[in-house]
């Protein structure tokens, strides 16, 4: 994230003010992913031992007099810089994701709407984003085991986001999951305190609650169904990361005794499923044309 401004620490501090550059925050983010990959993160709180790493990190590359109060200073402006960004991804409308210059793209009239009621969404307008796996790490509670771990353009950015407006949504679900329950006992409720149906009347009005709670049971399976397919979207995008396609493909291109379109191919069938890749994978090299001719029809 770029951010270039004059940090203040606290009087009780008595330190002297440090200017940040983009260098300096880049090195502090790296330092601070890699304690949390110690252990050094407790949900989103960094251990005293982390501070003491990143102050002395700082200090031995650019020569300064970075105290731990700094850091924890310099922090506290990336994360909330940090959760403008979040706000912008999960709730701005109009914008994309240039992946070319890592900036969001969106009409002017967009930029200069959102800016207004959010005005400190205006450092992003310009300026790139290249570090968001890290950020992630740094500001959030992901505890990634490695840094890189995916990218806005390995995990499809605002995929994941807004897959988890989704799953946020759920507690719509739920609620309309109660309003079936108590229309159901309500409707319980009217059936037992009514007489038995002797006219075509009352039968019709059963038979209007009876279409009423199919309707309302269609719905909940609808949404059931809605929210599963998201969830197992969500979960393959998880996994994808998990596998390795330049090691996929070199490992394709080493079979020996057909053509290379063939190979090319067969880097696209086995690619295009996880599982599929796993498996290919797990074969012993010499048995892996037996298995492609197998699964490719050939």
């Amino acid at each position: 994230m770029n951010i270039h401004q004059v940090e203040t620490s606290s009087e009780k501090d008595k330190t002297k003010n440090l200017s940040w550059t983009q260098d300096m925050d880049n090195c502090l983010i790296d330092v601070l992913v890699v304690q949390a990959q110690l252990g050094l993160k407790v949900y989103k709180a960094f251990k005293g031992p982390a501070y003491t790493t990143a102050s002395k990190e700082m200090n031995d590359k650019f020569q300064i007099n970075c105290t731990t109060q700094h850091i924890k200073n310099r922090l506290k402006t990336i994360k909330k810089n940090f959760a403008t960004l979040r706000e912008l991804i999960r709730n701005g409308s109009g914008f994309s994701w240039n992946d070319m210059s890592k900036t969001f793209d969106a009409e002017s009239a967009v930029w200069r709407t959102y800016i207004d009621a959010h005005p400190d969404a205006k450092q992003f307008r310009y300026k790139p984003i290249h570090n968001y796996d890290k950020l992630l790490v740094v500001c959030g509670t992901d505890q990634a085991t490695g840094v890189g771990a995916f990218t806005p353009k390995e995990t499809s950015w605002s995929f994941r986001e807004e897959e988890a407006r989704n799953l946020d949504n759920m507690e719509d679900f739920v609620l309309l999951d109660k309003e079936v329950e108590g229309e159901t006992s309500d409707d319980l409720a009217d059936t037992c305190t009514q007489p038995v149906p002797t006219s075509r009347t009352t039968s019709s009005s059963g038979l209007k609650r009876n279409n009423k709670r199919t309707r309302s049971s269609d719905v909940i399976a609808e949404k059931i169904e809605e929210l599963g397919n998201k969830i197992e979207k969500l979960s393959e995008s998880f996994d994808k990361s998990n596998i390795n396609y330049d090691k996929l493909y070199e490992e394709i291109m080493k079979i020996e005794g057909v053509d290379r379109s063939f190979l090319m191919r067969a880097f696209d069938y086995v690619a295009k499923n996880v599982t599929r890749a796993k498996v290919f994978l797990a074969y012993p090299p010499e048995e892996r044309l037996e298995w492609l001719n197998m699964r490719m029809g050939h």
